[in-house]
Protein backbone atom coordinates (compact mmCIF):
# COMPACT_ATOMS: atom_id res chain seq x y z
CA UNK A 1 0.00 0.00 0.00
CA UNK A 2 1.15 3.63 -1.15
CA UNK A 3 1.70 5.77 1.55
CA UNK A 4 0.41 9.58 0.96
CA UNK A 5 2.29 12.33 2.02
CA UNK A 6 0.12 15.57 3.14
CA UNK A 7 1.90 18.82 2.73
CA UNK A 8 0.34 21.75 4.24
CA UNK A 9 0.72 25.19 2.89
CA UNK A 10 1.45 28.02 4.57
CA UNK A 11 -0.23 31.05 3.91
CA UNK A 12 2.74 32.74 2.44
CA UNK A 13 3.08 29.48 -0.01
CA UNK A 14 -0.40 30.50 -1.10
CA UNK A 15 0.24 34.11 -1.30
CA UNK A 16 3.45 33.26 -3.72
CA UNK A 17 1.28 30.57 -5.62
CA UNK A 18 -1.74 33.07 -6.23
CA UNK A 19 1.07 35.72 -7.28
CA UNK A 20 2.22 33.38 -9.20
CA UNK A 21 -0.77 32.09 -10.89
CA UNK A 22 -2.01 36.06 -11.60
CA UNK A 23 1.02 36.92 -13.13
CA UNK A 24 1.10 34.43 -15.96
CA UNK A 25 -2.49 35.28 -16.51
CA UNK A 26 -1.61 38.75 -16.74
CA UNK A 27 1.04 37.88 -19.28
CA UNK A 28 -1.28 35.89 -21.49
CA UNK A 29 -3.41 38.43 -21.60
CA UNK A 30 -0.97 41.33 -22.48
CA UNK A 31 0.30 38.77 -25.24
CA UNK A 32 -2.87 38.39 -26.71
CA UNK A 33 -3.83 41.85 -26.69
CA UNK A 34 -0.71 43.29 -28.02
CA UNK A 35 -2.09 41.55 -31.39
CA UNK A 36 -5.14 43.16 -30.86
CA UNK A 37 -5.77 46.14 -33.41
CA UNK A 38 -2.66 46.10 -34.59
CA UNK A 39 -3.18 48.04 -38.29
CA UNK A 40 -0.75 49.10 -40.39
CA UNK A 41 0.40 52.76 -40.55
CA UNK A 42 0.85 54.30 -43.33
CA UNK A 43 2.51 57.88 -44.28
CA UNK A 44 -0.12 59.23 -46.51
CA UNK A 45 -0.34 63.46 -47.65
CA UNK A 46 -3.75 65.11 -46.98
CA UNK A 47 -6.32 65.07 -49.32
CA UNK A 48 -6.01 67.62 -51.66
CA UNK A 49 -2.27 66.61 -52.48
CA UNK A 50 -2.24 63.37 -53.72
CA UNK A 51 -0.98 62.43 -57.66
CA UNK A 52 -4.14 62.05 -59.74
CA UNK A 53 -3.65 58.26 -61.30
CA UNK A 54 -4.83 54.74 -61.15
CA UNK A 55 -3.30 53.02 -58.20
CA UNK A 56 -4.28 49.21 -58.31
CA UNK A 57 -3.44 47.10 -55.11
CA UNK A 58 -3.69 43.49 -54.41
CA UNK A 59 -5.52 42.24 -51.28
CA UNK A 60 -6.33 39.27 -49.27
CA UNK A 61 -9.49 38.87 -47.67
CA UNK A 62 -11.35 36.09 -46.28
CA UNK A 63 -12.05 33.91 -49.50
CA UNK A 64 -8.71 34.49 -50.89
CA UNK A 65 -6.95 37.79 -53.10
CA UNK A 66 -8.83 40.28 -54.73
CA UNK A 67 -8.01 43.60 -56.45
CA UNK A 68 -8.72 47.46 -55.74
CA UNK A 69 -7.97 49.97 -58.36
CA UNK A 70 -8.32 53.26 -56.32
CA UNK A 71 -8.68 56.55 -58.66
CA UNK A 72 -7.57 59.60 -57.51
CA UNK A 73 -8.81 62.60 -59.29
CA UNK A 74 -8.15 66.25 -58.45
CA UNK A 75 -5.94 64.92 -55.77
CA UNK A 76 -9.00 63.30 -53.80
CA UNK A 77 -10.47 59.97 -53.93
CA UNK A 78 -12.67 59.51 -55.88
CA UNK A 79 -13.16 56.27 -56.83
CA UNK A 80 -12.49 52.84 -55.50
CA UNK A 81 -13.40 49.48 -57.27
CA UNK A 82 -13.45 45.98 -55.99
CA UNK A 83 -12.01 43.22 -58.31
CA UNK A 84 -13.66 39.70 -58.35
CA UNK A 85 -14.27 38.10 -55.03
CA UNK A 86 -15.14 34.78 -53.26
CA UNK A 87 -16.59 37.31 -50.08
CA UNK A 88 -19.37 36.28 -48.64
CA UNK A 89 -22.18 38.11 -49.68
CA UNK A 90 -24.26 38.80 -46.65
CA UNK A 91 -20.92 40.10 -44.59
CA UNK A 92 -17.88 40.92 -46.88
CA UNK A 93 -19.80 41.54 -49.70
CA UNK A 94 -21.45 44.44 -47.17
CA UNK A 95 -18.17 45.72 -46.32
CA UNK A 96 -17.24 45.66 -50.16
CA UNK A 97 -20.31 47.91 -50.92
CA UNK A 98 -20.13 49.91 -47.95
CA UNK A 99 -16.67 50.65 -46.86
CA UNK A 100 -15.63 52.67 -50.17
CA UNK A 101 -18.32 54.79 -50.18
CA UNK A 102 -17.69 55.53 -46.79
CA UNK A 103 -13.87 56.04 -47.48
CA UNK A 104 -14.39 58.31 -50.42
CA UNK A 105 -16.86 60.72 -48.69
CA UNK A 106 -14.08 61.01 -45.27
CA UNK A 107 -11.56 60.83 -47.83
CA UNK A 108 -9.48 58.25 -46.20
CA UNK A 109 -8.69 54.07 -45.44
CA UNK A 110 -9.39 54.51 -41.78
CA UNK A 111 -12.76 54.13 -41.89
CA UNK A 112 -15.33 51.91 -39.53
CA UNK A 113 -15.56 48.21 -40.64
CA UNK A 114 -18.26 45.97 -41.14
CA UNK A 115 -19.57 43.58 -38.45
CA UNK A 116 -18.76 40.41 -38.94
CA UNK A 117 -16.08 41.37 -42.21
CA UNK A 118 -13.07 41.99 -39.98
CA UNK A 119 -10.40 40.07 -42.53
CA UNK A 120 -12.22 41.85 -45.75
CA UNK A 121 -12.22 45.23 -43.63
CA UNK A 122 -8.67 45.06 -42.70
CA UNK A 123 -7.91 44.18 -46.54
CA UNK A 124 -9.98 47.12 -47.75
CA UNK A 125 -8.16 49.38 -45.54
CA UNK A 126 -4.87 48.03 -46.09
CA UNK A 127 -5.42 48.38 -50.12
CA UNK A 128 -6.64 51.78 -50.14
CA UNK A 129 -4.05 52.49 -47.38
CA UNK A 130 -1.08 51.55 -49.79
CA UNK A 131 -2.48 53.01 -52.51
CA UNK A 132 -3.29 56.63 -51.22
CA UNK A 133 0.43 56.05 -49.38
CA UNK A 134 1.67 55.73 -53.58
CA UNK A 135 -0.49 58.83 -54.50
CA UNK A 136 1.07 60.47 -51.22
CA UNK A 137 4.93 59.87 -52.50
CA UNK A 138 6.91 63.10 -53.48
CA UNK A 139 8.21 61.28 -56.64
CA UNK A 140 4.30 60.36 -57.59
CA UNK A 141 3.60 64.32 -56.82
CA UNK A 142 6.24 65.53 -59.19
CA UNK A 143 4.77 63.91 -62.15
Amino acid sequence: MGVMIEKEWSIADMNIRKKCGLLAMALVVATSLSACGQEESYDIAPSGSWTDGTYTEQVRGYHGDFSLKVVIEGGKLADIQVGDNEETPDRGGVAIKEMPKAMIKQQTYDVDGISGATKTAEALRQGVGEALEKASASDARKN
